[in-house]
Formats: structure tokens, sequence, C-alpha cells
């Protein structure tokens, strides 16, 4: 019958979940220890038990992957129950010492992570010990003693791994050669002679390439009465012997071009070839005219009080572009939330009151469009509130960092007209800029 396991294990990945839990049952919560990577970690320290649940501390468990062991190491220091002479013995107390010995005997043979017990983590000289199930035999300890005749096949030996050195003389004979595999590479001087030739049997057909180098050639001897027809294929050009003066007109089209050879550094056209440029009709390189080069936006949501009829304040609504050249124009596209009121106690109640806002667009510090916006209004509190668009095409002339921003500023109140609050991003409500950036056309 099995015996229960001592201890368990997990596999760390990451440290999102830090609680495991404790599958072999156990007298106190201090016989229980853990391990992470093969090293003891502290109760308290590194980790706490609740229950059957191990849970690690904050920062305890790192990002990677790593080996966690929980496992019992019963305390025989003391029995867990001590019988006075006259006193009552309980069935507990007793399974309670039964249990503890019982669970001693479990763990023999388990690692433990201290000095006075027989199996220990680590290099046992041989055999390196990494956890209870885990263990590695050293590098370079296995000697020919230790293995079996006909243990090793074409399975265990690395790629290339058999040389000279590792082969015996005379171990390799015509059943080990791979046909049509001896060649001149392979053969050493003169270990052909004419006692091996068949009369009248060296002709082309029998001669394999690279047979007859240029020690056999009489000078100037090879010409073209002497070369058969197909007989100088692509193997025999030397690298870049092929120019313009050997090709004969019209002798490349598109079965000779190579999928992707012809790229831009072999086109005739004139002009920059880069990111921004397209070929036109005429062979030439040029820019694309009116293309979009960049759109910069910003919002905000910050309410804004304008509390002057006489001058304007930032409305918070603000973006920066830099252009790419100084002939580019700035497509400016604002949506401004406007809120504004006032109260009149007297007068009419006809509507002939008027509710004044202003709002203007600024190029740094440079007025570049104004909106006043006007409502009927009458007798008690009166607000308006709508989205004020402005819209222009600035050319800055600048490649320098250019800034875009809004101002408002109240109307001056009268009789009939004017107004006593004003507000940008009322109650949070979104307002936004758009700069964007076009190469006029040509």
């Amino acid at each position: 019958m099995a015996q229960p396991n001592p201890e368990v294990t997990y596999t760390q990945t990451g440290s999102a979940n830090k609680a495991f839990l404790v599958t072999f049952p156990f007298l106190e919560a201090t016989d229980v220890k853990v391990q992470l990577g093969g090293v003891t970690k502290t109760v308290g320290t590194h980790w706490t038990i609740t229950g059957t649940t191990v849970t690690f501390e904050d920062n305890v468990l790192g990002s990677g992957s790593n080996t966690i062991r929980i496992f019992r190491d019963t305390n025989l220091e003391k029995a867990q129950a001590v019988f006075q002479t006259g006193a009552s013995i309980r069935a507990q107390d007793l399974n309670n010492n039964t249990n503890q010995f019982l669970y001693a005997a479990q763990e023999i043979g388990t690692l433990k992570s201290d000095d006075d017990v027989n199996f220990s983590l680590g290099d046992k000289g041989h055999i390196t010990v990494n956890s209870s199930t885990d263990w590695t035999i050293d590098d370079g300890v296995v000697a020919n003693s230790h293995m079996a005749a006909n243990s090793v096949d074409s399975d265990q030996y690395v790629d290339g791994s058999i040389d000279l050195i590792h082969m015996s003389a005379n171990s390799v004979d015509s059943d080990q050669y791979v046909d049509g595999s001896i060649d001149l590479v392979h053969m050493s001087a003169n270990s052909v002679d004419s006692d091996q030739y068949v009369d009248g049997s060296i002709d082309l057909v029998h001669m394999s390439a690279n047979s007859v180098d240029s020690d056999q050639y009489v000078d100037g001897s090879i010409d073209s009465a002497h070369i058969g027809n197909d007989q100088v294929d692509s193997q025999h050009y030397a690298a870049a012997s092929i120019d313009n003066e050997h090709l004969a007109d019209d002798a490349v089209d598109s079965d000779e071009l190579k999928e992707g050879a012809v790229d831009l550094s072999h086109l005739s056209a004139t002009g920059t070839t880069d990111a921004t440029t397209f070929l036109r009709g005429d062979n030439t390189w040029v820019t694309k005219p009116g293309s979009i080069k960049q759109i910069v936006s910003a919002y905000t949501e910050t309410e804004a009080s304008h509390t002057s009829s006489s001058s304007y304040s930032d409305t918070g609504l603000t973006a920066t572009i830099t252009p790419r050249s100084a002939n580019n124009m700035i497509l400016v596209l604002v949506n401004q939330n406007i809120n504004a009121g006032f109260t009149r106690s007297s007068g009419p109640e006809d509507g002939s009151d008027l509710i004044e806002a202003n709002l203007r667009l600024l190029r740094a510090d440079s007025e570049r469009l104004h909106s006043k916006i006007i409502h009927d209004g009458g007798r008690g509190d009166n607000t308006f509130q709508q989205r004020e668009t402005m819209i222009i095409l600035d050319s800055p002339n600048t490649t320098s960092a250019t800034i875009y921003k809004t101002q408002g500023q109240k109307g001056a109140a009268g009789t009939d007209i004017g107004s006593t609050t004003m507000y940008t991003q009322k109650d949070s409500a979104k307002s936004t800029i758009y700069l964007i950036e076009f190469e006029p056309n040509l």
C-alpha cells in the first residue's frame, strides 16, 4: 500500500498567485516547511500558513518561473501528549502521539533543509540533488567502464562528431561508401594510374566534374572549336564576368529578371527617393502635393471661469505642433464648450435683453480668429450653453514649435446686452482642438 506523500511541489509562474494548498496532514503548523528554488524560506518573514493554505508575502515570488516545495518535518523533540499518573487518557492524545511517530516515519528519506538529517540538497560528488524528485548526473562522470557494450548507437551521436580521431584503422570499406561519393577531393595523389583505366574509357561522359584542371591544359588550347555546344553553363562563368559588353541587345527580358531584383536604386528616374516621394509619369521622383504631414490633437475637461469683460483669459484648451516645413499650412479645428448668462431683476420680459460671450483663437500671442456669441434673454436668471466651432487654415511660416490656444471674455454688462458669468468646459464638458499640417498643392 502506497504511503501518503509528506510533500507537494508546485511550479511558480509569476508573482500574481501567492497561495498554495498543503495536501498532506500535519499535527502542528510549525511542522510545515517551505522551499523556493531549493532554498528554505522563513515562516512569518517570507510566508504564512492559515489552515491548509500557505501564502507567500509580497515581493517574495519573482516574475519568472520557479519550483515551490512544501513539505512536512514533524517535531520529535517531545511527545505530543505526556500522561500523568492517575490522569484520564483521551483517544485524541493517543492518536496524536501515534501520528507523531507515523508522520516522522513517512518522512524518512525525504529531503530536509536541516544539517542534522541524512539527506540535503547540493552536489554529492557525481550526482547533484536539486529536490526530492530532481537528481541529475554531473558532467564528465560517466566513464567507459560504466557503459554496457553496444549501449551507444546513432541516436546518441552528435552530428559531425565522428572524425578521424574517433575512427579505428581500416574501419571504413566499400560497404560504407555512398555511391558516387569518391571524387578527386577524396582521392590521394597518384592513387589511380593507367592500370585502372579501361582502354578508351576516358571520354567526356566518364570524366567527373573538375577532374581535369588547368595543369593538364596546354596554354591557349581551349578555344571555341574545342568547346561543344551547350557545354558552358552558369557553373563556368566567373563571378561578375557577364557585363554590358557581353550581353546582346534585347537579351534580357522579364524571364531573366529575378523577382524583386529591380529596386529603386536601379531605376533611371531623377529626383530624391524617400518615403515622402512618388514616381511621376515623366520618370521623376516628386513629393506628393497636398498631403497630410501630421495631426496633433488635444482636449480639456477642466472648467474655466472668465470673470473679466475687458480682457481675455485662457480656456485651458491648447496644442503645440512643430511644422516639418516652413511652407506648410496648419488647418486648425476648434470645438469649444461655452456657458454664459446674467441676472436682471427689472425691465420687460420680452426677450429684449441679450447675453454676450467672446471667444478667440491665438497662435502664440497673435489672434488668428475671433467669435462673438449673442443670445436673447429676459428678466431673471438667463443662461445659454453651446459648442462654438472655429476653423482656420493658418500659415505659421516656421519649423519651430508653435502653440495654438483659445481664450474667453464675457460681454460687458448693460441694460440690454452683457453677461455676468462666462464659463468654458462647464460641468466638465469636453473641448477639443485639432492641428493638421498640410503640404500645399503645387
